[in-house]
């Protein structure tokens, strides 16, 4: 009878820790799915250089898109409140090839004087848009210039606006 008790009350335990488990994984899926990826956050900071005025710079990154959606709506009125001098997007602005029309869409909807530069990431060297130089060209007034710099990989920078 003894066995029989430690038995159930192993398997109980089992079925206890089973279950935190499954809520600690759901609420972790949950804030990444749901909470994380629609947190904007703008801050401010100062860097000492000489230069004649100050810039200002907005740094966008890991904005994974697939088109203008109410997260990107919101990113661009932060923005455009901010007025900066120069956008930089330093990678993954998409999750998929599929995602490049998308990511257009959100990209003619960036200004900044000094303009909007865009540097290729790792999901963008995952799923790579065919002609990637008439991609960023594509629909601006401007031309884009490219810089091309070799590394542990090739990176593209690319002036978009």
């Amino acid at each position: 009878m003894h066995g029989v008790r430690a038995s159930a009350s192993l398997r109980s335990r089992k079925v206890r820790l089973l279950f935190v488990v499954f809520v600690i994984l759901g609420s972790i899926g949950f804030y990444a799915a749901w909470i994380e990826p629609d947190w904007i956050e703008v801050t401010h900071h100062s860097v000492a250089a000489h230069i004649g005025s100050p810039i200002k710079i907005a740094h966008l990154t890991d904005i994974h898109t697939s088109g203008l959606g109410r997260r990107e709506r919101k990113m661009i009125e932060f923005i455009d409140a901010e007025r900066p001098d120069l956008i930089v997007i330093t990678g993954d602005s998409i999750n998929i090839t599929s995602d490049y029309p998308g990511f257009r869409d959100v990209l003619m909807r960036l200004q900044a004087p000094l303009g909007v530069w865009v540097v290729r990431g790792n999901h963008e060297d995952w799923w790579p848009v065919d002609n990637e130089e008439l991609f960023y060209k594509s629909g601006r007034r401007k031309a884009a210039r490219e810089l091309e710099r070799r590394s542990a990989r090739r990176h593209l920078v690319s002036r978009v606006r």
